[in-house]
């Protein structure tokens, strides 16, 4: 998680989460000693996704993606306990994402990455990581837009 681009804009303004709760990311990786490599590196992925939606900057999310949904899906990330379903909550949020804050380089990178059906029936710790991965590095995290959908001039870091 430390070598998320995203853990940097954790307590940043307009963020899209909106007044919601910070993940409690010590309590998700409280992994208990007796846990094999693979529950290990599934919690911290599941943790690195949480950190992921919650720096999301205002505007980034498309409409469908409404306070309700958010909550729906980081439940789901919470609960997921295999590669198939982080894929696919991953999926979903690649999904909900605008294009306006995708680098042009990571849109291209992300084509590049086996189709969505393919990722989660395929889905390993590894093809997480890539995805995952490659999204934060291509996430314009800087940028915002007001409630009137106005850009916010920021730089991105």
């Amino acid at each position: 998680m430390r070598n998320l681009k995203a853990s940097a804009y954790l307590s940043s303004p307009n963020r899209a989460r909106g007044f919601a709760k910070i993940p409690d990311f010590r309590r998700l990786l409280d992994i208990p000693p007796s846990a094999s490599l693979e529950d290990k590196a599934i919690q911290e992925l599941k943790a690195a996704l949480l950190l992921v939606e919650a720096v999301l900057p205002n505007g980034s999310l498309r409409a469908v993606w409404k306070t309700h949904t958010a909550q729906y899906w980081r439940s789901m990330v919470s609960k997921s306990n295999t590669p198939g379903n982080i894929m696919g909550c991953l999926v979903l949020l690649e999904n909900a994402i605008s294009k306006d804050f995708l680098r042009p380089n990571c849109e291209h990178l992300i084509s590049c990455l086996p189709r969505h059906w393919k990722s989660i029936n395929e889905a390993s710790v590894s093809s997480i990581a890539l995805r995952l991965g490659t999204l934060d590095r291509g996430l314009k995290y800087g940028m915002s837009k007001d409630d009137k959908g106005h850009w916010d001039k920021k730089v991105d870091k």
